[in-house]
């Protein structure tokens, strides 16, 4: 989150990620492909647009100032006002869904991490290795390999929202990496043996820390000049909140068989971060 410090991934090399990585992700705004919309016939009025309501980021802005100023979620004040201002961040995207498309970095995070881990539960270890070309991290201390697997997973990116998935990616990989601890060689080598629901709390994570980057940065004007104690509070008190609210559904879905490169990845991920607006809007 804001406090913690994200790997800079190596530097000064060619590009780590394969050909399939180059993920095409939709603009802000634009919606997921579907079915084309029907043509009015011309000799018919035009439909009046629906009235969406305009919420926007001052909103936002506004309700998470209030919730810094109630003292955080110790209190019933605070924690409503902090519940108030999740909602009101998913209403200025005009909805889960609008929120979902707009993580457009963070879904595509999210569908390279589940390609990667795919790929070592498939194919195993060495070959995943291989295809991603981390022969030369593999030997070397746990966080070069963390580097370089976030590397693959987040695409490049300097806008806020790029940001907040780099961190939610960093976040999730040292607790995955943590995991592991006391793993002997090859740090990658206990993740063959990841299941359905390791699988799901890997998601959860990531989706949870992305959510709470973006709500910090939405009070990040109001955390500047704030002493460095009430700050990481605030921000304890948003995770909380969040990895509180959020449990994935992943019935009917097997993500270590899923076409993480294919149509069926990105309509899960989409699926996944829209649910995760929804809840904490409720």
């Amino acid at each position: 989150m804001g406090t913690s410090s994200a790997y800079g991934g190596p530097s000064g090399a060619a590009s780590l990620l394969p050909p399939w990585t180059d993920l095409e992700v939709p603009a802000l705004g634009v919606p997921l492909a579907g079915p084309p919309a029907e043509t009015p016939h011309p000799e018919a009025p035009a439909a009046s647009p629906p009235v969406i309501p305009v919420i926007t980021w001052d909103k936002a802005k506004a309700a998470m100032t209030r919730f810094a100023s109630s003292g955080g979620a110790s209190t019933t004040l605070g924690r409503r006002r902090l519940r108030s201002a999740a909602r009101a961040y998913v209403r200025a995207h005009n909805g889960a869904r609008g929120a979902a498309q707009a993580a457009r970095h963070g879904r595509a995070t999210a569908q390279r991490l589940g390609a990667f881990l795919g790929s070592i539960v498939e194919h195993g270890v060495a070959a995943t290795v291989e295809r991603f070309r981390l022969q030369d991290f593999i030997s070397r201390r746990p966080e070069d390999l963390l580097a370089a697997v976030l590397d693959i997973i987040t695409p490049p990116g300097s806008e806020p929202e790029a940001a907040a998935a780099r961190a939610a990616g960093t976040d999730t990989l040292a607790e995955l990496f943590g995991i592991q601890e006391g793993v002997e060689g090859n740090t990658l080598d206990a993740f063959e043996s990841l299941g359905l629901d390791d699988i799901r709390v890997v998601f959860q994570k990531l989706l949870a820390n992305y959510i709470c980057e973006r709500l910090v940065q939405t009070l990040a004007r109001k955390l500047e000049g704030q002493a460095t104690a009430d700050v990481i509070r605030l921000e304890q008190d948003i995770r909380a909140f969040v990895t509180g609210t959020i449990e994935l559904d992943l019935q009917g879905v097997n993500p270590l068989h899923l076409d993480w490169e294919g149509e069926a990845g990105r309509r899960f991920i989409q699926r996944i971060y829209q649910d995760g607006f929804t809840l904490i809007s409720l």
